[in-house]
């Protein structure tokens, strides 16, 4: 009972302040630092109480970001969140560096024929299955009645290659909270980050192939060229800086979590100044990617050098702080609004995805020959959409202004759904195969095989 009576005397306190101060004085005060602070409390407090009902922790802090957000009580107003924005590109970076890190070459190995075997079952059977059925329920949809047929198939195509993508930020938040370890998790993991980047290449070539056949000419090779070099650049970028970090921490006995935050900070910040004065002084559209860099980044410190233990460690003690901050966020993100609008049609094609991604794992894991259980459950790891998903149907309204803005709307809409349902489809997985608790578990024995236990955190 002590935690309702904490929520409900800080909605009091917010309720209080936003009465007593004038506009002036609150901005005075710093506005954004009161509302950060606020949602840090709250969803910090609802994710405590996530864990006796069987759901995530991140369940709590989705939900306290879209009950004390802009769209319903407004404790967090749409101000204070777009300035807070610059909060949530660390966080992602942050998150994809632990991401790189958990993701072990060993490991991938053992599992590299499942994971091929189900990242083409799930591109071919997500994107194709999407796209079909899209078109055969298109009578539904109010928006598609007036355009042609030619229209219609890139419309299908940009919502299908927009489900293939997934969302690593709330998979690692998972197995983080849960302590998951197993061959179950490594190859969830895996293939989620590889959805990811597969994700952005497949709407790459749907978006090209779709103008050139709405224009009537050839296909932008010149697009997905550019696509390709700025994928490759922040790769080979990230495996650079890697060993880098490697090298300074081989040196630096201390301060390491400082140290994590400055790089992602540094890479957060320079990526978008570095696209932002290449458009401004020559004109080049040319932008690295902020959390490939950081993927690649985590890999090669965790298995191209002996500090992979002392990096995760780092990420480890500022994970909490994080992956509050960053799903408090992006539930206050969430547009209610556009959820009220569209919700039948959304609700509508979050279930096609889903049935498409168990069909899509289900085939992958029957050619693999991988075991029952990965047959039944892989599917539910793959549910949650979020930061790229939102990316690629915002650039939708940009390339097709046409019909573009009703495809992103639908597109955000059903990206809120997944992305509350998400969390707990993947938490039910990982109990399901009993490899939740195995870090935690495996723990106390690296520590005893270790000279320098302290090091070492879980």
């Amino acid at each position: 009972m002590r935690r309702p009576v904490l929520i409900a005397l800080l909605i009091l306190l917010a309720l209080l302040a936003q009465r007593a101060l004038p506009p002036l004085a609150r901005a005075e005060l710093g506005q954004e630092s009161v509302a950060l602070g606020f949602l840090l409390l709250s969803a910090f407090l609802l994710g405590e109480m996530a864990p006796p009902l069987r759901l995530p922790r991140i369940s709590g802090y989705l939900l306290a970001g879209v009950i004390f957000g802009p769209h319903l009580l407004g404790l967090v107003s749409a101000h204070s969140l777009e300035r807070l924005r610059v909060i949530d590109s660390l966080a992602l970076t942050f998150i994809a560096l632990s991401a790189g890190g958990e993701l072990r070459i060993a490991e991938l190995r053992k599992g590299r024929r499942l994971i091929l075997s189900v990242l083409v079952a799930l591109v071919i059977v997500v994107f194709t299955g999407t796209t079909l059925l899209f078109l055969a329920l298109r009578p539904l949809f109010a928006f598609t009645r007036s355009l042609a047929g030619q229209e219609l198939w890139v419309m299908a195509a940009i919502l299908g290659a927009i489900a293939t993508a997934r969302s690593p930020a709330s998979a690692i938040a998972i197995i983080k909270e849960l302590s998951a370890r197993g061959p179950f998790t490594d190859v969830a993991l895996g293939l989620t980050v590889a959805m990811d980047i597969l994700a952005i290449v497949v709407f790459a070539l749907v978006v090209s192939v779709g103008e050139a056949m709405l224009a009537g000419g050839s296909m932008d090779l010149r697009y997905i060229a550019g696509l390709a070099a700025e994928i490759g650049s922040s790769l080979g970028l990230g495996m650079l800086l890697g060993l880098a970090l490697a090298a300074w921490l081989r040196r630096v006995r201390s301060h390491h979590l400082i140290t994590v935050f400055l790089v992602a900070i540094v890479v957060s910040e320079a990526s978008h100044a570095l696209g932002h004065w290449l458009q401004h002084q020559f004109g080049v559209s040319f932008e690295l990617e902020p959390m490939l860099i950081c993927i690649a980044l985590g890999f090669v410190v965790r298995n191209f050098s002996e500090q992979g233990d002392i990096f995760l460690a780092a990420i480890g003690r500022g994970g909490l702080l994080i992956f509050t901050v960053f799903f408090a966020l992006a539930g206050a993100s969430l547009d209610l609004g556009v959820l009220r609008s569209t919700w039948v049609i959304a609700i509508l094609l979050v279930l096609i995805r889903f049935l498409c991604i168990q069909a899509g794992a289900w085939i992958g894991a029957v050619a693999a020959r991988a075991p029952r259980v990965y047959r039944r459950q892989l599917g539910l790891t793959f549910v949650t959409q979020a930061g790229v998903s939102l990316g690629l149907a915002k650039a939708v309204e940009v390339r097709f202004p046409d019909w573009g803005p009703a495809v992103a709307t639908l597109a955000v809409a059903s990206i809120s759904l997944n992305q509350l349902l998400g969390p707990v489809l993947f938490k039910r997985a990982l109990d399901s195969v009993g490899e939740a608790g195995a870090a935690a578990e495996a723990a106390p024995a690296r520590r005893r095989r270790r000279a320098a236990p302290a090091t070492v955190v879980d």
